[in-house]
This record gives structure tokens, sequence and C-alpha cells, in this order.
């Protein structure tokens, strides 16, 4: 059995990517995961607490950790449907807890809640400020859907480090640099930039 994993690590202050790891082993699995797209998931949601950071919100603001559903249209579908998220243990805890803690326990009601009521298209607006560059809708979706509160629409390893990095970097977002300089060997052993 193998582990499949991709990892990247940045400077946050320059954007010089320090190690590109795309899979165990280039010769066996030429796949590389750090440029492979996938669905974030819940480290989405640092995007969602910064867009209501941004419209004022406080981490101190409470939301209720309880069921919610609204009606969503699915475009394949051409209808409207119901979207009801659920926690990833099963169960709302029925708190009225801070956007912190909601945070830090990776609360799902409290995301796609907070998501909505800030708006989703100022949510996708401060994932790309921070540096997300994949399209976060369906080409055909007229607007953002709740679920990508949750990390639904696919992005790289990549571009979610670097958005990562930007809060790191007090808010400040530096594009990946992987070469600063090319180097030649010269015949007699001395290097030369190009």
């Amino acid at each position: 059995h193998f582990m499949h994993a991709g990892f990247v690590a940045m400077d946050p202050r320059t954007g010089y990517v320090k190690a590109w790891v795309g899979d165990i082993d280039y010769k066996t699995w030429k796949y590389d995961k750090v440029k492979s797209m996938r669905q974030p998931g819940s480290t989405f949601k640092l995007f969602v607490y910064a867009a209501a950071m941004e419209k004022g919100l406080s981490p101190c603001d409470r939301r209720l950790d309880d069921y919610i559903k609204m009606d969503v249209y699915n475009e394949d579908k051409h209808e409207m449907e119901v979207y009801s998220p659920h926690n990833a243990n099963g169960y709302f805890s029925g708190a009225n807890m801070t956007l912190r803690e909601a945070f830090v326990r990776s609360i799902n009601s409290v995301a796609v809640r907070t998501g909505v009521e800030v708006g989703m298209e100022n949510v996708e607006n401060t994932a790309y400020a921070m540096g997300i560059k994949s399209p976060l809708r369906p080409a055909s979706a007229k607007e953002a859907k709740p679920s990508l509160a949750l990390g639904s629409m696919d992005v790289n390893l990549l571009e979610l480090v670097n958005a990562y990095g930007t809060v790191a970097n007090y808010g400040i977002e530096h594009a990946p640099v992987l070469v600063t300089k090319i180097i030649r060997v010269n015949p007699d052993g001395s290097e030369s930039e190009i």
C-alpha cells in the first residue's frame, strides 16, 4: 500500500517555492499531485471567514450550529433543489458559537450560514484576492453555490498553499516563484548566469 501525497513549501514573504513533491516517485507515478485538481474541502473555510471579516464581522460574532436548508438552482437539471449541509460528525450541537470556534472546529453549518450571509460572490472574490486562480463555479452557473463554503470546487495544492501564505504574509499575496535564475556550468568549471 502507498500513501499518495503532494507537498509544497513556499516562503509567504516572497512567493519562492522552496520544495515541490508531486508524489512518491516520478519514475513510478507520473502524476503531479501539486498541480492536480481536487476539492479542498474544509480548508476552503478560510476564505469564508476572511470574507466575513472583510464585511465587518468579528471572530467573536456568533452563529447557530443548527440544521439549515435552502433552495439552489441545479444547472444540469434546470430545476431548484434543496441543499442542506451536515456537519462531519453527523449532528448539530444547537450551540450559538463564535465564528472563531466554528472555524477551529470546522463546523459546516456555520460556514455555509456565514458564506450565504456575506455573499458567496464575496467569498469567491476573497479567495481570488488571496491567490486562488481556478474557477470557483461551473461555467454554466450564474452565481456561486453555498456548497462552495465547504470547498466543493476543484483547486490545486500550489494555489491553496499560496493563498494560505497570504494570511502568513499579513494579507499580501505573492504569486509562486519557481525559478529565479538559471546557471550555466562552463567547460572550465566556472558558472555564469543565463
